[in-house]
């Protein structure tokens, strides 16, 4: 049991550990930043969620949609602008303290996995499109009919008062 969840960390510490440290937590001084758009599975029952609720989803605690249907995280790998939303906006977290908060919450058995590593966007949105009560970030864009948007406090992408911009 114990190697199952080893094996699962390893493959998340992989995906990008050493990117995502190298990268530090520069942000573009005066230009103004990309916004992302929260992604779903088509057969997610939620319209929209509170940014609180995203925190929740990215710290495990909300394991669920509505009924019996999991979330599963896909977060893509460091550096990425969607990467840095999960874990340094949302979680308010920088890398190494997301990484020992997952490790912490599966040797404890509070989760049994960690979020899905993935290495880019169009991995994530492809994940998303096919694992039922997926979840994940991607930047802003076309996204094809297998992924369905979320909004964010009831704001599309296009609001000025968006949250993930």
């Amino acid at each position: 049991m114990v190697s199952v969840r080893l094996r699962a960390f390893m493959v998340f510490l992989g995906c990008g550990l050493l990117g995502g440290m190298l990268a530090g937590r520069a942000r573009a001084g005066t230009e103004a930043a990309p916004a992302v758009v929260v992604i779903v599975h088509p057969g997610v029952p939620a319209k929209g969620l509170a940014y609180a609720e995203l925190r929740d989803i990215v710290l495990g605690k909300k394991r669920y949609w509505s009924g019996d249907s999991r979330v599963d995280l896909v977060v893509a790998g460091a550096p990425s602008l969607e990467r840095r939303w999960w874990v340094e906006e949302i979680s308010g977290m920088s890398e190494v303290q997301f990484r020992q908060y997952w490790i912490g919450e599966v040797f404890r058995g509070r989760a049994t996995s960690a979020p899905r590593a993935v290495p880019d966007r169009r991995t994530a949105v492809a994940l998303v499109g096919v694992i039922p009560g997926a979840i994940a970030i991607v930047e802003e864009g076309e996204l094809p009919a297998s992924v369905r948007a979320l909004t964010v406090d009831g704001q599309t992408p296009s609001s000025p008062t968006y949250p993930l911009r």
